[in-house]
């Protein structure tokens, strides 16, 4: 059933709201952490409820669009099975060290904090990080498509037990050159070498005085005082892919060997999903169907503690009329 709530409840006097946030203030700093705290909180619990009812829907999305074969799919909403084939161009990151079409990768630094009672902790920083999708083509036991993984930013749900790979980097210990011109290029495939011979041609003054700038410029992986490691997810060609989106047509394009070569698939409109995962249908339907309403019960419990606690602790009930 749905909740209605009548207009007048949500108005807020102005002059009273004014008059509790200066009382606020003056009661001391802890009592304002506190306010802040609950405040972060409750929108917290809103973004997991919004966040989890998303995540349902696209389960029953999953769950509702039969599975189509290449050869056999028509234009519109479409779900995908197969294998992912180079289609132009490839990224080479360096610790999977194979070619690949996705890599989100991440370096981070390991950093010494002191609070404000003087208490000493350690913490992880992100100092760069960066994702690298490209065109691809999936390809079943009938044919292959061109998925525009470049294109609409699609959602990737990659398995990390899988495809994570990860490097920490010791005190003194300097990151290896490959990683560190990986993160200094952005994970451009145009801008890092894959081949030996564009290795070579990468080297000379130009390319050491550019990395010294680099360097100088950003807090890079070279600071050897301190621990930092470097993180990767990866979508390496040849491997099983599932794929949610809209197949259509493609401009420019003529038919080689079916009506696929015709078509492409991006972004569905309808829904506003476009999805490529390493799992399988199954398994993405049972995941997102858990996690979707235990993302909207933490976020309705969350929300409502926050609430309470903001409306009797600092009397806000008092504010609505």
């Amino acid at each position: 059933m749905a909740v209605t709530i009548a207009p007048s409840t949500l108005l807020v006097d102005a002059t009273a709201a004014s008059t509790w946030v200066l009382q606020s203030g003056s009661e001391g700093s802890d009592d304002g952490e506190l306010f802040l705290f609950l405040l972060i909180g409750f929108l917290g619990g809103l973004y997991l409820i919004y966040d989890g009812f998303d995540t349902w829907q696209l389960s029953r999305l999953v769950q509702d669009t039969p599975t189509s074969k290449v050869r056999s799919m028509s234009v519109g909403r479409v779900e995908l099975e197969g294998t992912a084939h180079k289609r132009d161009a490839s990224v080479t990151p360096p610790i999977a060290d194979e070619e690949c079409l996705y890599v989100d990768w991440k370096a981070e630094k390991r950093e010494r904090r002191v609070d404000d009672d003087g208490n000493v902790h350690y913490e992880w920083v992100t100092i760069a990080s960066g994702e690298r999708t490209l065109a691809f083509d999936l390809e079943d036991d009938t044919g292959s498509v061109l998925i525009r993984a470049d294109h609409d930013d699609p959602e990737f749900d990659i398995n990390r037990d899988g495809h994570r790979r990860e490097h920490t980097y010791h005190s003194g210990e300097s990151a290896p050159d490959e990683v560190r011109r990986f993160v200094r290029a952005k994970g451009d495939p145009a801008a890092v070498a894959t081949t030996p011979a564009a290795s070579e041609e990468a080297d000379g003054f130009l390319d050491d005085v550019a990395d010294f700038a680099s360097d100088l410029a950003t807090d890079s992986l070279d600071d050897t005082g301190n621990r930092r490691r470097y993180s990767e997810n990866v979508l390496p060609v040849g491997s099983h892919v599932y794929v949610f989106g809209s197949a259509e047509p493609r401009e420019g394009a003529t038919m080689e060997t079916s009506e696929a070569d015709l078509l492409a698939v991006s972004r569905d409109p309808g829904s506003d999903e476009f999805l490529v995962s390493d799992s399988t249908e199954e398994k993405l339907q049972d995941s997102y169907g858990t996690w979707g309403p235990i993302e909207v019960g933490g976020g309705l419990l969350l929300s409502a503690g926050c609430l309470f606690v903001l409306l009797w602790k600092y009397r806000l009930h008092e504010l609505v009329v």
